[in-house]
């Protein structure tokens, strides 16, 4: 019995109170999440190739020098928050839709430290070595950090498409 006398019928014990505090439901939603992962990562590097190869290219052949500096000056810093938002956004779906340990979550948990180590960084480094001999060697570095985050987003991408749908 209940406080207040009320009885109890034998169907209502057998079913426990739902506690479930679970957001999205991850098997339900395991193919949606996967799209959404791979959705992200094909947009990531789309733009990322384009600010990467295209961008640099075009503004060396159209802008004079003191204009191509103030232009990469602005570019940079927002190509590395596009960066940073995708990566953070793909750990966060991987943990959710395939676990913490997955592939799918700990390529773009490094990508993330490595873009936010060349934003934070050698990005300065990068802009203050403009027009020194250093700068060749820094930008090198810093291009080679983002072709690094880039395959791993791949490599993300390729663990998540694996994942067959329950």
């Amino acid at each position: 019995r209940l406080r207040g006398g009320a009885r109890v019928s034998a169907g209502s014990r057998a079913r426990a109170p739902s506690h479930d505090l679970t957001l999205i439901p991850v098997r339900k939603e395991a193919a949606t999440l996967r799209h959404l992962y791979v959705a992200l990562v094909g947009f990531a590097l789309g733009v990322g190739a384009f600010f990467t190869f295209v961008v640099p290219e075009v503004a060396f052949s159209v802008l004079g020098p003191h204009a191509l500096d103030a232009f990469l000056a602005a570019m940079f810093p927002r190509f590395y928050v596009m960066a940073t938002i995708v990566a953070a956004a793909l750990t966060v779906i991987g943990s959710i839709g395939f676990g913490v340990r997955h592939l799918a979550t700990l390529a773009p948990a490094v990508a993330l430290l490595l873009t936010l180590i060349a934003w934070i960084w050698l990005l300065p480094m990068v802009q203050a070595a403009i027009g020194t001999a250093a700068f060749g060697l820094l930008h090198g570095l810093s291009l080679g950090m983002d072709m690094i985050a880039m395959l791993l987003w791949l490599l993300g991408l390729v663990a998540a498409w694996r994942v067959k749908a329950p």
